[in-house]
């Protein structure tokens, strides 16, 4: 399987929620084009910072915590994504066992 055969283009307007603090993660996010702000509200936990192109999101619930988002990202431009599935995130990224290959154990050591 490759990547570029699995990614799906999704497009958000300014203001748009893309993912919720909290709900359960499904999706893999890469930004192709835009602005986004990435923003927890959780008090143990509260930050905000800015992504643009090249920058990804989602990975944190794919991975690891129960499966839930742990930030909220809203679109501050037209923000145009690549997306991917848990399912085929785990067919790109882990090994052919289902356990995390050489790219999911970087994303859990910067968890």
């Amino acid at each position: 399987m490759w990547l570029l055969d699995t990614l799906v283009v999704e497009k958000y307007n300014p203001k748009d929620i893309i993912i919720q603090e909290g709900s359960i993660g499904n999706k893999f996010y890469i930004i192709e084009n835009g602005v986004g702000r990435i923003y927890s509200d959780n008090k143990d936990n509260k930050f905000e910072r800015y992504l643009s192109i090249g920058d990804y999101f989602g990975e944190v619930a794919l991975i690891c915590m129960g499966g839930k988002r742990v930030a909220t990202v809203e679109a501050v431009t037209d923000v145009t994504v690549l997306t991917l599935e848990k399912h085929d995130f785990w067919l790109v990224f882990g090994d052919s066992h289902g356990k995390p290959g050489p790219i999911i154990t970087k994303f859990l050591n910067l968890t």
